[in-house]
């Protein structure tokens, strides 16, 4: 609770217990009702600030002794039951000439809104309630003379829910909406009598959302009575101004009329010249003191008083600069420091550095280091400051120049004056490069290791090949990026002494005659130009090339060589080889031919053939081919099955000698083929259901004649009649004993019976009906089929499940002609149960109950369960009492004791209450009360989306976003740009976003003291 509200608190107390002084306004509370229906302390606060005293009674301790020296008497809920104890007292109190306010609300049977009608009607007026209108009832008109009595208003832009009417011509309309009326001044015949006024909707007061249609109603009914002498406040521009600037005081009243007169004192001193709301000293002096007051009818208010403090100028500042070094190599970082004096009462003390007068991004700090300076580069600070009374005076430092020097890298490569020896041979190094300065080091290395003297140059003669030289170069001067720099690494082939191979191959060493074969040499360190010296059978053949082709060779011939190296270490020149001999073969020409095991089979049967011949070799390749197509391989012999047609067959051979003049031989195509004796069906008739004539006609072809038939049944011919459902087999022979066989099925057999179909009924409107067909012989491969009466097809079992209430044929059949049928029904066993509920959704306010009404005609045995539980008096009764925290959706689902379910919905919107309090006066003194202008609100409030606040001329003193309702250090301080801002009227926006997901906009003006 803050402060603000206890004091209220305590001063209700004291009001409406010891009754020390009379009021002007008595309110009937209103927060027994309800705990967040403050509207009786809204009305008390805006009394309060328009200079009108007050007091809160409950009704049972309000008696006439509170009512004697009041002028207005406020019914401040439209929801809390009126005994009539307090019904008498309005009407007792408004005929003794006093005035009232009732609260109305959002239906006609609301308390408030009866005790209204009540009123007028008992006091020679007419009037009635005609209609409740829901929803946003924006922009609500206000008429005369609601509309200026006080504060100019026009419409009400907030307006939530509320009941219309009319009346005669002793019932004024006020406020208006869509052309009805939910506002009434009701003025009394008598002219004893007072004023009574009502409106509809308490919520706009209840977060006191238009605080100016408050005061317009306030005065309308109090504005009869005697002048009340306003509060006055002043504000100055600035409390310390500095020498010889003017200082502008603002009074403040929480209310003002035309001919109020406004004094202004210095020191205590009327100063006679000046009368209005402004008040301007030009020069003004320390130590004055600044007072005004108000002049009324009533009496004499005196306002606050304001001392002025003049302040002077501050002094000249003091600003040196140093540096860590000024003679640098590139990209040394250089540290800078500046030394003040005489900032200590300086404001919005700054440091910039630059770099030849230009400024340095980000460098505002007392220290500065920079690493990437040029050579020249001048350094300097400016310090900027604000004293009291000059703004933006700036103090330059000393100059300081640095010097930059370049940055060098030395570099180093190595020669040697040759880079191939033999063992032991010397070889001789030099460095050459730049910048290695006056004094250079050397060291060489080979392999990684010391080496050499310290000189550009190093020899030596004990190098193993591969090995790697190089040489490191230290530089001598300053500025160097490396001071050590190292060679690329030289390597020197070093030849050992080596011997010469030398082997000899043939692509062939057996060959077939007249065939040309290839000796090849091979070998090792034969040097770039070697010399090469043939021999065939010992005599010298002229080629001197590594390989020798011999056209004919002859068998048994030999060939010999000699080489003679080319490379300079060696330990011989030349070397010898064992000749080599070469073995000549014989080509020989292979033969086939293929004979079959008879030439004229029967149709279906298998012939089998074999081929023969010489020169095929160890393992020959053979293949068979049947008009064409490889169907058998690496075989000699080969079965044609199942002949019907003529065939060519060839077999291919392929040798695998290796001197042969044909290495693939054919043999010629033999053609075989049947006799071509088969058997065709002509006719094959099914026998009835039940009966025997059934018929099978046959037919002979190809072969030789005459045929012989012989059938299973024993009946002769091509032709048999006569016969059951059965299958039959035929065998027929041809004059030369070939033979077919024949296999033909005639469909035949028992009608189906059906003796009968088992069924169960739907149940609660359900699709759970099933039957089960019965027949004589379940053996049987029975068909079955289900078809509804719209012709779908729902089974092909012997069990139908899932069946819907209609007309259903059972179809059993055997093949295509057998088939029997039977018509049955599914009955729906069903009550045409239903529940209802008295509404499909209502509205309440947060904290009040809804009793929830539920019929059905399932009777006593009746089932019941509500669902979510949150917020429910009974969860398994008929009717039950809601009162939820949110807005929710209940579900009632009403059951037999067989299970058959009905269900009904209802929704129960929460309207949660939106208060918010912003007060209208703050003092930032420090005193640890009211130091901060902040919004406050209920739970239902979430957070500040915004707050601005403007001075009189439009500008923004204070802007900002996302803050915590009621936390006041969050607020504006009454600071603006770092300074106080001046007393004086302030308007402020803020915009609220409530839990519910809703925001608002408040605005008003705050006064800052």
């Amino acid at each position: 609770m803050s402060v603000k509200q206890l004091v209220f608190l305590i001063s209700v107390f004291i009001l409406s217990h010891f009754s020390l002084f009379a009021v002007d306004v008595v309110i009937i509370e209103s927060q027994s009702f309800n705990s967040m229906q403050r509207m009786d302390e809204k009305w008390a606060d805006v009394a309060n600030s328009m200079g009108y005293t007050s007091a809160i009674y409950t009704q049972d301790e309000l008696t006439d002794t509170h009512l004697e020296d009041a002028h207005l008497l406020v019914v401040s809920s439209g929801l809390a039951e009126v005994s009539d104890h307090l019904r008498n007292l309005v009407i007792q109190f408004v005929r003794s000439g006093g005035t009232a306010y009732i609260q109305s609300e959002y239906q006609i049977s609301n308390p408030g809104n009866q005790l209204f009608e009540y009123c007028v009607n008992n006091m020679g007026g007419e009037f009635s309630w005609t209609g409740e209108a829901m929803g946003n009832l924006v922009p609500m008109e206000i008429f005369e003379p609601l509309n200026n009595n006080l504060n100019p208003i026009s419409f009400a832009d907030s307006f939530w829910f509320g009941t219309y009417g009319e009346g005669n011509e002793t019932v004024q309309p006020l406020m208006e909406f869509e052309g009805n009326y939910f506002a009434f001044l009701f003025d009394p015949v008598s002219p004893e009598h007072g004023n009574i006024l009502t409106c509809s909707d308490q919520d706009w007061i209840r977060i006191c959302q238009n605080p100016s249609l408050m005061e317009n109603i306030l005065h309308l009914l109090l504005d009869n009575d005697e002048d009340v002498v306003p509060n006055i406040s002043i504000a100055s521009s600035n409390d310390e101004p500095c020498v010889e600037e003017a200082v502008t005081f603002t009074a403040t009243l929480d209310h003002y009329e035309d001919g109020y007169i406004i004094e202004w004192y210095i020191n205590g001193e009327l100063q006679s010249s000046f009368n209005g709301l402004e008040f301007t000293i030009e020069n003004p002096e320390s130590g004055m003191i600044v007072q005004a007051s108000v002049v009324v009818d009533a009496g004499q208010n005196a306002s606050n008083e304001i001392e002025l403090l003049i302040l002077q100028p501050l002094g000249e500042l003091f600003l040196d600069i140093t540096s860590s070094t000024q003679n640098i190599c590139e990209n040394e970082t250089v540290s800078f420091t500046a030394n003040h004096a005489g900032t200590e009462f300086a404001g919005n003390v700054a440091f910039q550095w630059m770099i030849n007068g230009s400024p340095v991004a980000l460098a505002t700090q007392e220290n500065f280091s920079s690493n990437n300076l040029q050579n020249g580069d001048i350094i300097n600070c400016q310090l900027s400051y604000d004293d009291i009374c000059t703004l933006n005076n700036i103090v330059q430092s000393n100059e300081i120049e640095i010097e930059v020097n370049s940055i060098t890298t030395p570099d180093v490569i190595i020669e040697a004056d040759v880079l191939t020896i033999c063992s032991g041979e010397t070889v001789n190094f030099s460095a050459a490069g730049a910048n290695w300065g006056n004094d250079p080091v050397f060291q060489w290395t080979v392999e990684g290791n010391p080496v050499g003297e310290n000189q550009p140059t190093f020899s030596s003669s004990s190098l193993q090949a591969g090995q790697l030289v190089a040489c490191q170069v230290t530089s001598s001067d300053v500025c160097i990026s490396t001071p050590a720099v190292t060679s690329q690494h030289l390597s020197i082939q070093v030849a050992e002494t080596l011997t010469p191979t030398l082997e000899l191959s043939a692509d062939q060493l057996t060959v077939c005659s007249e065939q040309p074969v290839q000796i090849h040499a091979t070998g090792t360190n034969w040097g770039n130009e070697p010399i090469f010296q043939w021999t065939l059978d010992g005599a010298i053949i002229e080629n001197n090339s590594d390989v020798l082709t011999l056209t004919v060779p002859l068998d048994g011939q030999t060939i010999g060589l000699t080489l003679t190296s080319s490379l300079n270490c060696l330990d011989q020149a030349q070397v010898l080889v064992a000749p080599i001999s070469v073995q000549v073969v014989e080509t020989l020409s292979p033969t086939i031919s293929v004979a079959a095991d008879q030439e004229n089979p029967c149709f279906g049967s298998s012939v089998t053939f074999a081929a023969t011949g010489e020169h095929w070799g160890e393992n020959p390749q053979i293949q068979w081919f049947v008009d064409g197509i490889v169907t058998q391989e690496n075989q000699s012999t080969f079965s044609l099955e199942n002949i019907q047609n003529a065939h060519q067959v060839q077999c291919v051979v392929t040798t695998d000698l290796n001197c042969s003049d044909n290495a693939v031989v054919s043999s010629d195509a033999l053609s075989i083929g049947s006799n071509n004796f088969v058997l065709n069906l002509v006719e094959a008739k099914n026998a009835n259901c039940g009966e025997s004539d059934g018929a099978i006609i046959v037919d002979a072809t190809g072969g030789v004649e005459p045929y012989t038939f012989a059938w299973s049944n024993g009946d002769f011919g091509n032709k048999i009649e006569n016969l059951p459902g059965n299958t039959y087999e035929l065998l027929a022979t041809d004059a030369t004993g070939c033979t077919q066989e024949f296999s033909v099925t005639i469909q035949g057999g028992e009608l189906p019976v059906i003796l009968g179909v088992e069924t169960a009924d739907t149940q609660c409107g359900k699709n759970d009906g099933w039957a089960e067909a019965i027949v004589a012989n379940e053996s049987e491969d029975y068909t079955y089929k289900w078809r509804y009466q719209d012709g779908e097809i729902v089974s092909e079992t012997a069990v139908a499940e899932n069946l819907e209430a209609g007309l259903y044929e059972l179809i059993v059949s055997k093949g295509d002609d057998c088939v029997s049928s039977h018509s049955l029904a599914i009955y729906a066993n069903t009550a045409n149960l239903y529940v209802e509920l008295d509404s499909d959704s209502v509205r309440i306010n947060e904290g009040e109950k809804y009793g929830l009404m539920s019929s059905t005609n399932i009777g006593a045995d009746a089932i019941y369960q509500w669902s979510p539980s949150e917020g429910l008096a009974c969860t398994d009764c008929q009717n039950t009492a809601a009162s939820p925290e949110a807005t929710t959706t209940y579900v009632v689902l009403v059951s037999t004791p067989d299970g058959c379910t009905v269900s009904d919905t209802v929704t129960v919107y929460v309207d949660a209450p939106q208060e918010i309090y912003v007060p209208n006066v703050f003092s930032p003194n420090n005193d640890g009360n009211n130091d901060y202008f902040m919004a406050f609100g209920s739970a239902s409030a979430g957070s500040i989306r915004s707050m601005t606040i403007f001075d009189r001329s439009g500008g923004i003193v204070f802007d900002k976003r996302d803050m915590q309702l009621n936390d006041e250090v969050e607020g504006w301080d009454g600071t603006t740009r770092g300074k106080k801002a001046a007393p004086g009227v302030y308007i402020y926006i803020v915009n609220i976003e409530f839990s519910d997901g809703t925001s608002r906009s408040y605005q008003g003006d705050i006064s800052l003291l």
